[in-house]
C-alpha cells in the first residue's frame, strides 16, 4: 500500500498506473496474486541473468584492476576461482541457516508479533532494515513527487559513481575521487539506516533530508 501509493504523485498517469498495478480501485486478492507471482518469478529472472553473465565472462575473460590486456598471466577458472566462490557460497549459506534455525528473530521487529488491528497503528513502525535508508529519505519530505525524485537519485548514484574517471582504469586505487565518493556513499547509507530506525520526531526527520 505504501510503495504503490507513491505512483499517485506522478502527473497525468499516476492514477491510471496505480489502478493497473492494483488490478482495480483498491488492493484486493488480485493485487496480492500479482505481486506474489512477481516475487516468485523474479528469482528465476535473476538466476537467468547470472548464468548469462557467467557465459559472457567465460567468453571474454576477466580483466585486471589496471586495465592492461596481457594474455600471458591468464588464470583458469577451475580450480582456483571455483574453490574461492564455493567457500564464499558455503559461508553465505551458513549465515543464512544460522539466522533461520538458531535466531530467527534477530532481524525482526517486536511489532510483528502483535495481532493485526485495522483500527490501531503502532506508534513506531518501521520497514525491514534494508529499507531503512530509503524510509529515512521518504519521511523527511512531505511531497510524494519529491520523495520519488530523491529515491531515484539514490539509485542513480550507483550508476554515476564509476563515471568520475575513465572506465579503462579498473582499480579504485587510481581513482581517488571515486574512492572518496564511494566511502561517502557508504557513510550516508549507514547514517540514513540508523536515522530510519529512530522515532519520527525532530531532529531525526530533518537529518534524513
Amino acid at each position: 500500500m505504501v510503495i504503490t501509493s507513491l505512483f499517485y504523485s506522478l502527473p497525468f498517469i499516476g492514477t491510471e498506473l496505480i489502478y493497473l498495478l492494483w488490478g482495480g480501485f483498491s488492493i484486493t486478492e488480485v493485487t496480492l496474486h500479482r505481486f506474489y507471482s512477481l516475487h516468485f518469478a523474479l528469482p528465476f529472472v535473476i538466476l537467468g541473468m547470472s548464468v548469462f553473465h557467467i557465459c559472457l565472462l567465460h567468453e571474454s575473460g576477466s580483466n585486471n584492476p589496471v586495465g592492461i590486456i596481457f594474455r600471458m598471466d591468464i588464470s583458469p577458472f577451475s580450480p582456483y576461482y571455483l574453490l574461492k566462490d564455493t567457500v564464499a557460497f558455503v559461508f553465505g549459506v551458513f549465515i543464512l541457516f544460522f539466522i533461520v534455525y538458531v535466531c530467527p528473530d534477530l532481524l525482526g521487529h517486536p511489532d510483528n508479533y502483535e495481532k493485526a488491528n485495522f483500527l490501531v497503528t503502532p506508534n513506531h513502525i518501521v520497514p525491514e532494515w534494508y529499507f531503512l535508508p530509503l524510509y529515512a529519505v521518504l519521511r523527511s519530505v512531505v511531497d510524494k513527487l519529491a520523495g520519488i525524485f530523491l529515491l531515484g537519485n539514490v539509485f542513480l548514484a550507483l550508476f554515476i559513481l564509476p563515471q568520475y574517471v575513465p572506465l579503462y582504469i579498473r582499480s579504485s586505487s587510481f581513482k581517488p575521487f571515486m574512492a572518496f565518493f564511494v566511502w561517502g556513499f557508504y557513510y550516508v547509507c549507514l547514517t540514513l539506516g540508523w536515522i530510519g530506525g529512530l522515532p519520527v520526531i525532530d531532529p531525526y526527520v530533518d537529518m534524513g533530508f
